[in-house]
């Protein structure tokens, strides 16, 4: 443990008494969000039978002979991590995120919005210590983004490649850090 560098301090490492004080906030942090994309994941299975049946066709039909061992490598439906990343895109752990702005900036639009006294934006100036909601649901289910089923659950997007028509702006289920869509509030 005592390898363990703290940021803050580079001089100084965190000790054994520290990391196991954390380690029950990681364990019950992990459990939520787990619990939560199953519960999610296990909801458009019943709402999806079809899906359901090719995930299970899947899943038997890779099974090693004489054995229960399953060959990961050729399910494309779970091993693309489709099925979870269709979860995580419509259903992310994170629906709601507040960052506080860590320095003045400007936030460029991809399109431009018009504000409630009728000025037309196409980037937004953000100061410092500003509290910013960024949405990130929202995102996941623009169909700017996504296409015209951004809100239908399709794992196969995935697969194919279409998984958004934005190339890596797309924020994806992994990427929360890359916001566009977001609230704000101007000062008057």
């Amino acid at each position: 443990m005592r390898y363990i560098v703290n940021p803050n301090q580079p001089h100084r490492t965190v000790t054994e008494e520290e990391v196991v004080a954390q380690t029950s906030l990681m364990f019950i942090a992990g459990q939520e969000t787990s619990a939560n994309t199953l519960a999610f994941g296990l909801l458009e299975l019943a709402q999806n039978p079809e899906f359901q049946d090719s995930l299970r066709g899947e899943i038997h039909s890779t099974r090693v002979q004489g054995s229960r061992e399953v060959a990961y490598n050729d399910m494309p439906l779970l091993n693309a991590a489709a099925f979870i990343k269709e979860i995580l895109r419509l259903y992310p752990i994170g629906a709601l995120v507040e960052r506080m702005v860590g320095e003045d900036t400007v936030l460029p639009l991809m399109e431009s919005i018009t504000t409630s006294t009728g000025e037309r934006l196409s980037e937004v100036p953000l100061q410092k210590g500003r509290i910013i909601y960024m949405g990130i649901a929202s995102y996941q289910r623009l169909e700017a983004i996504w296409g015209a089923d951004a809100g239908e659950f399709k794992p196969t997007r995935w697969i194919e490649g279409t998984g958004s028509r934005q190339g890596s702006a797309a924020i994806g289920p992994y990427a929360n850090l890359l916001v566009v869509c977001f609230c704000y509030m101007l000062d008057t």
